[in-house]
């Protein structure tokens, strides 16, 4: 059975749904958003508002965690779709992995270094 790049990416870096709040920011803009969902290498979030934001631009993604923590990521935009963007992104600092990946294992998710 043959799988394509998206698929075999898709199963490699599951995502957990999470509804939480978060801060983009671009080169352009800051702007409160809302993740959908999150990964060690991503996540997808939704604003509210149009936003002056193209594929590829550098940003910075700080994300409030359930448990009541946040963590700082770094990345860029790979898709957006209406509201909707995708990001590749890694955190900032070793403490922003850990608190990340604490958050993340108690979402029983596997991670990937």
């Amino acid at each position: 059975m043959h799988h394509s790049k998206e698929e075999f990416e898709r199963r490699t870096h599951e995502r957990v749904r999470y509804r939480g709040h978060c801060l983009l920011i671009s080169s352009n803009i800051s702007c409160e958003a809302y993740v959908i969902n999150l990964s060690d290498s991503g996540a997808l979030i939704a604003v509210l508002d149009e936003e002056e934001i193209a594929i590829d631009d550098n940003i910075t993604l700080t994300i409030d965690l359930a448990n009541n923590s946040s963590a700082n990521l770094q990345g860029r935009i790979a898709h957006i779709k209406a509201h909707f963007i995708g990001l590749e992104c890694h955190p900032c600092t070793d403490e922003d992995n850990v608190r990340l990946h604490q958050f993340l294992e108690s979402a029983n998710l596997p991670l990937h270094d």
